[in-house]
């Protein structure tokens, strides 16, 4: 069994050194929360790239949100995955359920 990082508890940390407003910084910190418990998982951190793909497809087609939540919920995802976690290769793009993210746990 997988250890579980404390990367929930210093995200909450990371947006607000990026001088977020509240409502930023509220949404980021939901984004993140929901994709782990979609998947139920106890950190996002321990999500696949098909399973943060899953996520994206499920908001977009499911949920029936437009593009601009879906651009909001690509880039927490990006500002956790990428600037937070520091994965290498990680790519999204606005507006498209495009991620590229290598798993690093």
């Amino acid at each position: 069994m997988q250890s579980i990082p404390d990367t929930t508890a210093t995200f909450t940390r990371f947006p607000q050194l990026k001088s977020l407003r509240a409502r930023t910084l509220e949404s980021c910190l939901s984004w993140v929360a929901r994709i782990a418990r979609h998947h139920g998982a106890a950190c996002a951190s321990l999500l696949t790239q098909e399973q943060v793909l899953a996520f994206l497809h499920h908001v977009q087609q499911t949920k029936g949100c437009g593009g601009s939540t879906l651009n909001q919920c690509v880039c927490a995802l990006r500002t956790f995955y990428r600037d937070h976690l520091e994965r290498a290769g990680c790519r999204m793009a606005h507006g498209k359920a495009a991620i590229c993210v290598k798993q690093r746990c």
